[in-house]
Order: C-alpha cells, then structure tokens, then sequence
C-alpha cells in the first residue's frame, strides 16, 4: 500500500540524487537506508553488549580431534521405547 509524504523538496532532491547515483528508484533507496540503519543500529547493540561483557563470541567449532565413541552393549533406545509403548 502507498502513501503520500510531504517532504521539504531539498530532501526529496537530495534522496533522488542518492537513488539515481545507486541505479534505483526513491522508494528502494529508503527502503536500503531503512535496512542499513537497522543493520547499524543492531551491530551497536551487539558491541555494547561485548564491551559490558555480557555477549561473548564463541569461536568456530573446531571439532573435538580427540573423541572415541563409547559403544552401547544392549536393546537400543527406540526398541526400549517401542516395547514401552505397546
């Protein structure tokens, strides 16, 4: 749905600039600066909350290099829960 907004002609010039320098129309061109702004606006957050300590970055898994699967002697899980159920 459209709506109509009356904005001073310098601004309207000044965004129409942006829009054509951008390949694009006026109406995308707001709808970028909408998302860059909450693009900035969330990256803020997220590093006042690393500063405050309250966030940490965990580091790409790694893997676990030293793991040894245990085997399981007996029924597995889903005969147990099928004789459970009937």
């Amino acid at each position: 749905m459209a709506k109509v907004v009356d904005i001073p002609d310098e601004i309207y010039l000044s965004l129409q600039q942006q829009a054509q320098a951008r390949g694009i129309t006026v109406a995308q061109l707001i709808a970028q600066l909408q998302e860059e702004a909450q693009r900035a606006r969330l990256a803020a957050a997220i590093a006042s909350l690393h500063a405050k300590g309250l966030l940490l970055t965990v580091a790409a898994h790694s893997g676990v290099t030293d793991f040894d699967p245990v085997l399981a002697e007996g029924v597995c899980l889903s005969e147990v829960v099928l004789r459970e159920r009937r």
